[in-house]
């Protein structure tokens, strides 16, 4: 369990173990419990660089996931207002195929409807030895809040899985 001020964050480290790695295309869910202490600003929730590959809460009150590609396109998803004060169960899934409608994010176990974008070619996320941060979008948007139970799988959750995690988890983050 991270308690973050906004100014402090957990480097990991850079490691091919990590699937959100550079000049690949590799399937990974991200899963924490967060839990802002000002929902209108803006929290790094995980992060290679700010400009690589980032999950972070929006000051509007949004999800936002941004994946950058090799070849200079992106992938961005962006969910609608779904944030409060008050811990919340936050999933990423990315099932590595270079369609941004194959980011689905999660609030609470409900998967939500997400504003997808995306610019020039995306072939493979882009190379860059930046390490991964949590709580933190290299130096650009740090977390203010709780974040516990982080935890990054190479593969997609299944939707069960993501009910039985948060159900497993809510009654210690009520």
């Amino acid at each position: 369990w991270l308690n973050l001020d906004g100014s402090e964050y957990v480097d990991l480290g850079d490691s091919i173990a990590f699937p959100f790695t550079g000049n690949s295309n590799k399937p990974f869910t991200f899963e924490a419990w967060v839990s802002m202490d000002d929902v209108t600003a803006l929290n790094g929730v995980v992060g290679k660089t700010a400009d690589h590959f980032y999950i972070r809460l929006l000051s509007s009150g949004r999800i936002q996931v941004y994946l950058k590609g090799s070849g200079g396109g992106y992938l961005q998803q962006e969910v609608s207002s779904v944030t409060s004060t008050g811990w919340h169960h936050l999933v990423v899934t990315y099932d590595g195929s270079t369609n941004v409608n194959n980011i689905n994010i999660f609030w609470d176990a409900s998967e939500q409807a997400n504003a997808a974008s995306s610019s020039g070619t995306y072939t493979s996320l882009a190379d860059t030895s930046n390490t991964v941060h949590i709580g933190d979008i290299n130096g650009s948007s740090k977390f203010g809040g709780q974040i516990d139970e982080v935890k990054i799988y190479n593969r997609v959750l299944s939707d069960p899985e993501i009910t039985k995690n948060y159900n497993h988890g809510k009654s210690k983050h009520s």
